[in-house]
């Protein structure tokens, strides 16, 4: 058990959660804006399909669970909540393929993705209260 972080280490955790908050907000843009422009003009779903792959490509949700794992095991930092919550999030990834691979409708991906950011923020708040918990 850790009785406090080094400055290092301080130093990186906040850079890793700079990372997961930059994340956070691009996969909310995208569920906000799919299939609309900015200002609420509709697009085609092409444009769309671009960001949405962006996002994919350069932030990776799924990633952002497997560092918060791997930071609640370093610093024995894993709570019932924080445990529960990466399951229901995988639950949303198999969701989000099953909704994908039948050409579900843009509402319900819109659904599940909003469901999956949900569970993601709430999984590095928990991670966030232990750690502050440990120092």
């Amino acid at each position: 058990m850790m009785n406090y972080l080094s400055i290092e280490m301080t130093i990186a955790l906040g850079a890793v959660f700079a990372q997961v908050l930059l994340g956070l907000y691009v996969e909310l843009r995208t569920i906000l804006l799919q299939g609309r422009d900015a200002d609420g003009t509709a697009v085609p779903d092409t444009w769309a399909a671009r960001h949405a792959e962006n996002q994919s490509e350069q932030f990776q949700m799924p990633l952002l669970l497997l560092s918060a794992v791997a930071f609640a095991a370093i610093f024995d930092a894993a709570s019932m909540p924080f445990a529960l919550s990466c399951l229901a999030y995988v639950v949303t990834r198999v969701l989000h393929r099953i909704v994908h691979l039948q050409g579900g409708s843009a509402r319900t991906m819109r659904q599940v993705r909003a469901t999956g950011l949900v569970l993601m923020a709430l999984i590095w708040a928990f991670l966030a209260v232990a750690l502050v918990g440990q120092s």
